[in-house]
């Protein structure tokens, strides 16, 4: 399929799975910054979506070109977003079966404006509620796991003699609930087969205090 021309500064993404989920609170990344971040995952099957990406990336590599952070010579040397998961499962780098038959891209958001150090907000994290998109405030209910969309940008850097094509994340909507990825028990599913039993008990339980 080809390319799409999209603007790679705004593009809401269709269904995708959200890994890694760092939004409410950054995370130190691997050169020391804090960074909101998460990982999005997009099913193979979905080659208009891909497409998409393709297009955002290629706007952005055009941007790129013209802002002077790389030149039309340096294509082949461009370290690009979008990671093919079975590649990856199949040389290890990635071990979770969530990876199979997925694309993939690591977004993130910054903590502070590079330019005046003022403190950003973070993404916002949305859900549907009452027919409008409303904040989610209890942090547990979006997990590495969740369905939904996001709000991403594609832009060009040049950092430490590093070239190529980064992810932002402007926001998240979560649609629904996967499989938690974070090797975490879903702790009301786990006890629900034991409430209704427990609380017939309480009812026939003297009060021994």
């Amino acid at each position: 399929m080809s390319k799409q021309k999209v603007n790679p500064g705004n593009l809401t993404t269709d269904i995708i799975i959200f890994s890694y989920v760092q939004l409410f609170e950054p995370k130190v990344n691997l050169s020391g910054v804090p960074k909101y971040s998460a990982c999005l995952l997009l099913d193979k099957s979905n080659k208009k979506e891909k497409a998409k990406w393709d297009g955002a990336i290629e706007a952005a590599t055009l941007a790129g070109i013209v802002q002077g952070k790389f030149t039309a010579n340096q294509r082949p040397i461009l370290k690009l977003p979008i990671r093919d998961g079975d590649a990856e499962l199949a040389t290890e780098q990635k071990k979770g079966a969530e990876y199979k038959e997925r694309w993939f891209v690591n977004a993130n958001a910054n903590v502070t404006d590079p330019k005046t150090g003022a403190l950003l907000p973070p993404p916002r994290v949305m859900k549907p509620q009452g027919g409008v998109a409303v904040p989610i405030l209890d942090q547990t209910e979006f997990f590495s796991g969740c369905i939904g969309r996001a709000i991403i940008s594609f832009f060009p850097y040049d950092s430490g003699g590093s070239k190529g094509i980064a992810v932002g994340i402007n926001g998240a909507y979560k649609t629904g609930e996967g499989e938690r990825l974070d090797g975490r028990a879903d702790a009301k599913s786990v006890f629900a087969e034991f409430a209704e039993v427990d609380s017939d008990a309480d009812t026939d339980t003297d009060d021994f205090s």
